[in-house]
Parts: structure tokens; C-alpha cells; sequence
């Protein structure tokens, strides 16, 4: 009697397998790792095992960012990984995972880059990231009602954050945003007429990771 199991796991820093055999005087347990390594400008990058043409995958401060078509390839704690296989003299298409949009504090510019790679060349996909917390405010003033249609929206003391207008009934989509902070509305002639407003986010994410929050400008 005997047999044989074995198990292949593809992660962001390289592929791991494993073999398992027996018969009725023996058992053999095998495991392997492959992957590689890529040092660049700004680091040092794991991955799985590296082809000849392959690309440097960069969305900065975006963590787990799953590329299409690589089983198991996900951007690092800093934003990194590798597209280890390119086609060259060819257009090459690297993707993120239509599943970010689960992850309520990262917001892309472009989830997908092109280019056409020489032979042997290590190119660069960069993609444009806002780390921090996807929010639609609804925004009323001290009597209760909507903030100005039209008022720009800044927030303090943060430069991740983007900016943002606010709709015909109060409401404000803000990306970028930290855990807490405040936000300053501007609006009328030479945007001299202000409020602000101060937030905290602990309210749940909902499954399209958008947080929604009412506040008060004063």
C-alpha cells in the first residue's frame, strides 16, 4: 500500500512546493522555494522567480494589491512587487485586481499601465496611490441645512488627501483621508466665506469600502 500528496502555494515572495510519499516501508517528505530578487533604485523587492523581461510593479504605500494574471502575486508593505514575465518588443498590459476596490483606505489614479520592454529590460508600472480612507460626507451648517452647493473642500494638515466639491444636497466624496481630522469649506466671492469641520472615522466600512459620515460645519 501507498501513495502521494503534494501541494504547490504561489505568494508574493515566491513559490513554495511540497511532496509527500509512502509505501509500506517508507515515507519521503520533500520542499522546495524558488523565488527572486530584485534590487533597484529604491530598495530591494521579493518575488516569485524572475524571467528574462519583467517589470517593477510600484504603487506606493499600497499594500496587497493583487496583479491580474499572477496567482498569488500581491504589491508588498510598501507598495512593491514584480511582474516577472513580459513579452518583448510587444505591448505588455500590468493590472491591479479589480478586488481593491474592497480596501476602504487605498484609491488608485490608474489601475493599469502599458508598455513595450526590449529583451532583458527591468521597465517600471507606476501607479498613482492615495493611502487613506474613501468618505461621502453630508455636510449641513449649524441650522441644519446643506452645506453651499459649489464650496471646495481642503483638508488640513495632510497632503495625501485630495480635494474636493461639494454637491446641490451637502454631499462631499474626499479620498486620501487619515483616521481623524479636520476639513475646511470655501465658497463666494474669492472663496472668502469659510467653515470647518472636524471628523473621526468609526463608523463601519460598508462592502464597497466607502465610509459615510455626517458632520457640521461651523
Amino acid at each position: 500500500v501507498g501513495g502521494n500528496m503534494s501541494l504547490t502555494y504561489d505568494g508574493t515572495y515566491g513559490t513554495v512546493n511540497g511532496s509527500y510519499n509512502y509505501s509500506q516501508n517508507s515515507q519521503r517528505l520533500n520542499y522546495g522555494i524558488r523565488g527572486g530578487i530584485l534590487a533597484h533604485s529604491e530598495g530591494v523587492t521579493l518575488s516569485q522567480e524572475l524571467g528574462e523581461t519583467i517589470a517593477l510593479v510600484k504603487a506606493p504605500g499600497a499594500a496587497g494589491l493583487e496583479i491580474d494574471n499572477m496567482r498569488g502575486a500581491a504589491t508588498d508593505w510598501r507598495g512593491y512587487t514584480v511582474k516577472t514575465q513580459l513579452n518583448p518588443y510587444d505591448e505588455n498590459r500590468v493590472a491591479i485586481s479589480d478586488n481593491y476596490f474592497s480596501k476602504s483606505n487605498i484609491e488608485l489614479d490608474n489601475t493599469v499601465v502599458t508598455m513595450v520592454p526590449t529583451r532583458g529590460a527591468v521597465v517600471k508600472a507606476e501607479f498613482v496611490t492615495h493611502v487613506g480612507y474613501r468618505v461621502l460626507f453630508k455636510v449641513v451648517n449649524a441650522k441644519g441645512k446643506p452645506a453651499p452647493f459649489g464650496a471646495i473642500a481642503a483638508v488640513q494638515n495632510t497632503s495625501s488627501a485630495d480635494s474636493g466639491i461639494v454637491g446641490d444636497l451637502g454631499e462631499l466624496y474626499l479620498s486620501g483621508l487619515p483616521e481623524k481630522g479636520q476639513v475646511m469649506l470655501s465658497w463666494g466671492e474669492n472663496a472668502a466665506t469659510t467653515c470647518t469641520f472636524d471628523y473621526s472615522l468609526s463608523i463601519p466600512e460598508s462592502e464597497s469600502g466607502l465610509i459615510e459620515q455626517g458632520v457640521t460645519c461651523h
